[in-house]
């Protein structure tokens, strides 16, 4: 994020038509592939959005097929990717980050973190708040966690956790 009351927008892809919708409360950007079927994702290539916006704004990023970086928006982000890594830095209140296919990174949050993976690591630094983070196949990493609430979840892995620990918090 930035401390303009503006959004700036750089988008390329090598695959389609970009598509930008604006309202006064919303901006949505989505691409439109050339030569899509049901028989394939059509032509290959990169599709890269780089978006900047006023700090302290919610952030909402999806992606099929591809990697999601969201830094500095110090606001709620919500990122997803079905495959591909998702790595938030300085987000603040509610804070989703998820992959089902791909590692999930967040770092510099305050608020409630629900982080998660299929397939994949999930680590978590310097969080203040809630913290939920559950991976089926993966490592998590919980690491300068200061919460009264965390729950670790991983069915084939380890779970590391460096932080305090309250006397009336609950740790599973």
């Amino acid at each position: 994020g930035w401390d303009r009351r503006e959004a700036h927008i750089k988008a390329t892809s090598e695959r389609g038509r970009l598509m930008l919708d604006v309202s006064s409360s919303r901006l949505t950007l989505e691409e439109e592939r050339r030569g899509s079927s049901m028989w394939g994702s059509g032509r290959r290539g990169e599709t890269r959005y780089e978006v900047s916006v006023p700090r302290g704004v919610r952030v909402v990023a999806r992606s099929t097929s591809g990697d999601i970086t969201v830094r500095g928006t110090g606001g709620p982000v919500e990122a997803s990717s079905t495959s591909g890594d998702v790595a938030v830095t300085d987000a603040t209140r509610r804070i989703e980050v998820s992959s089902i296919s791909g590692d999930v990174t967040a770092r510099t949050l305050r608020g409630s973190v629900d982080a998660s993976s299929v397939s994949g690591d999930v680590e978590l630094d310097d969080v203040e708040g809630d913290v939920r983070a559950e991976t089926t196949s993966g490592d998590i990493v919980l690491a300068g966690v200061v919460s009264r609430d965390v729950e670790a979840s991983t069915t084939s892995g380890e779970v590391t956790f460096t932080g305090d620990l309250a006397n009336d918090g609950r740790y599973e």
